[in-house]
């Protein structure tokens, strides 16, 4: 037993001490307290006693905060075969090339690039045939507009198209350094390493998980606003037969009239001169 370690034992051999300090050693029969020195004594045994509980709190509430820390700093016994698992990753887009004109459009895909884009798009697609100035002049004025409007959608909708395959390419080209990115943090994340587990470095690896997730989101922002502007087109070209239907519906209210009046005139004439013969006719 550490008798240090029980304040009234302290007290008790301070006070013994003091006073044996105070006992004159020579020509007296009687021992003689100084009274001052004895009490600064007290006093200062006073104090290294609160001193003492003092520190003693202070030492325990230390020692709650170790065993806080230390509890807190336990890491979940055989993390990666709880919660690790693999994801599918993007792989290339390849297919057939059978006339030579597939190439372009699948390297876009898996490449990105706008002019790529383009020119595999065009080089795999149908080509829009154009009126020439003096064959659109000759058209009725509704005819132009609408045909104006038509080539205007389909104009549209290859831009659209070269954009998407453009945007898919991208992050299909992209995919690869990110799943790197995220094989890192993976690693990271399951690892026992004690400098993987500090504070900072959780903080890191929480910071690096939110930046991985925000590029995620802009690439799935990406291919959602593709998909939307071929959902607008495709509502575009729908409206387009629905106006022409309506136009030519409206063109016939407008011109049947005139057109039946104008294949009517004579017949009531004509249906007077005309008589049935009742007699048999001979050569």
């Amino acid at each position: 037993m550490n008798l240090l370690n029980h304040p009234k034992i302290v007290c008790a051999a301070a006070l013994a001490f003091a006073l044996l300090a105070a006992t004159p050693t020579a020509n007296a029969d009687f021992p003689v307290v100084d009274l001052l020195n004895l009490r600064q004594a007290i006093s200062r045994l006073q104090q290294l006693s609160a001193m003492y509980i003092q520190g003693k709190a202070q030492l325990q509430q230390v020692q709650l905060q170790y065993n806080l820390a230390a509890r807190m700093a336990e890491s979940i016994p055989n993390l990666p075969l709880r919660y690790q698992a693999a994801f599918a990753a993007w792989t290339p887009i390849s297919g057939p090339d059978t006339f030579g004109n597939t190439s372009g459009w699948l390297a876009a895909e898996n490449n990105g690039g706008t002019s790529q884009a383009a020119q595999g798009y065009m080089n795999a697609s149908t080509p829009l045939s154009g009126y020439s100035a003096a064959q659109l002049a000759a058209l009725p004025p509704q005819t132009q507009a609408r045909l104006r409007a038509q080539y205007a959608t389909m104009d549209m909708a290859d831009t659209v198209q070269v954009n998407s395959i453009a945007t898919v390419g991208a992050i299909r080209a992209n995919s690869e350094a990110l799943q790197s990115g995220m094989r890192q943090l993976d690693a990271d994340s399951f690892s026992s390493d004690p400098s993987m587990n500090t504070t900072a470095a959780l903080l890191n690896k929480i910071n690096a998980a939110d930046d991985l997730i925000l590029h995620s989101i802009q690439d799935s922002n990406k291919l959602m606003a593709a998909l939307a502007e071929e959902a607008i087109i495709q509502q575009k070209a729908q409206q387009d037969v629905s106006v022409g239907a309506v136009d030519a519906s409206l063109y016939y209210r407008q011109q049947f009239p005139a057109v039946m009046a104008q294949m009517t005139q004579n017949m009531t004439q004509d249906l007077d001169n005309f008589r049935f013969s009742t007699s048999a006719g001979s050569n």
